[in-house]
């Protein structure tokens, strides 16, 4: 414990001289789940930010992009230097799954570390790796009914926990 204090201890100290490399960013983020359109824009102070962020996704039992994802998040830069940053943060959305078999609106929890290189000669040119951890959970209940019996099921629509994510990102000041 006292080794994982510390750590901690020292990577903030670190991270005293990291700074957000462009105040706002656009990006792209594709996974084997998801195709996300992301926008951030420096928060209060210099190594804080916010963002949402918005897309398809293929969550449910249809095997179809056709489930809406939509959220905000708030991170913080860790480390950067001229070429290189690394964040860390998180985001609480929302997911519609959309399907015959259950509707509805599913919160989601991330908790994300982000990798982002910059390239090209105007330094505005960005290669995202996100990886992190997902919560994403809804109960659901299925009810069919005739003049001679009635039955009812309930099930649990779960998205896949961990997940890694690449992208592109431009940004301006």
């Amino acid at each position: 414990m006292k080794r994982l204090l510390l750590g901690l201890s020292l990577s903030l100290l670190l991270s005293g001289s990291a700074y957000a490399q462009n105040k706002k960013m656009l990006n792209l983020q594709i996974s084997t789940k998801r195709i996300e359109f992301r926008y951030q824009q420096q928060f209060l102070f210099e190594k804080l930010w916010a963002g949402f962020y918005t897309g398809i996704a293929n969550l449910d039992i249809n095997n179809k992009f056709d489930d809406v994802v939509t959220g905000l998040e708030l991170g913080m830069n860790v480390y950067s230097n001229q070429k290189d940053q690394i964040d860390v943060y998180s985001s609480l959305g929302i997911c519609s799954p959309n399907n015959n078999y259950y509707a509805g609106i599913a919160p989601e929890i991330n908790i994300v570390a982000r990798y982002a290189h910059v390239f090209g000669k105007t330094k505005k040119h960005l290669l995202i790796i996100n990886t992190g951890f997902r919560y994403l959970k809804k109960d659901y209940k299925q009810a069919y009914a005739s003049e001679t019996i009635k039955v009812s099921t309930t099930g649990s629509f779960i998205a896949t926990p961990f997940f890694i994510s690449i992208g592109y990102g431009f940004g301006f000041k």
